[in-house]
């Protein structure tokens, strides 16, 4: 019953957060169509969608919180998806304020013509979180690698 409690909470939190940024996200679509600043936006909309990507990875934290051994961190996890995923989420800001980082025009064309970038943005948000992982003192041979 415990465990059932838990999981009905966490759902409440996360349908709750969704909720919030899905209504943050409406103001600032708002703004940015009243006001023609679009910065605002291409800032803070995978901001809020790196939270929902943390809350994705709250439960895989947790589990590793429980287990015994010594925590560390998975830099390759990082490196090779948490940066690129990094990269996209903010890909639109990099278009509108940091052309020498750009790609080249067809790929620019996908990432900005869609919401790609936030689902990046969840993306890293998740990898940010799970990146991190208790490795067993006793047997450190014995390596899961995800």
């Amino acid at each position: 019953m415990k465990v059932a409690f838990r999981y009905f909470l966490y759902s409440v939190v996360f349908f709750i957060t969704i909720f919030i940024v899905l209504q943050l996200q409406r103001l600032l679509k708002q703004h940015t169509a009243e006001t023609y600043n679009f910065i605002p936006m291409i800032i803070y909309a995978p901001l809020l969608y790196i939270i929902i990507g943390i809350l994705l990875g709250l439960p895989t934290i947790l589990k590793e919180n429980s287990k015994s051994g010594r925590w560390a961190f998975k830099l390759e996890k990082l490196v090779f998806v948490g940066v690129p995923a990094l990269y996209i989420a903010l890909y639109p800001l990099i278009y509108a304020k940091a052309r020498i980082l750009m790609l080249p025009n067809y790929i620019s064309t996908v990432l900005l013509s869609s919401e790609i970038y936030l689902v990046a943005a969840l993306i890293f948000g998740y990898i940010l979180i799970t990146v991190l992982e208790k490795k067993n003192i006793e047997h450190p041979e014995v390596q899961t690698n995800v």
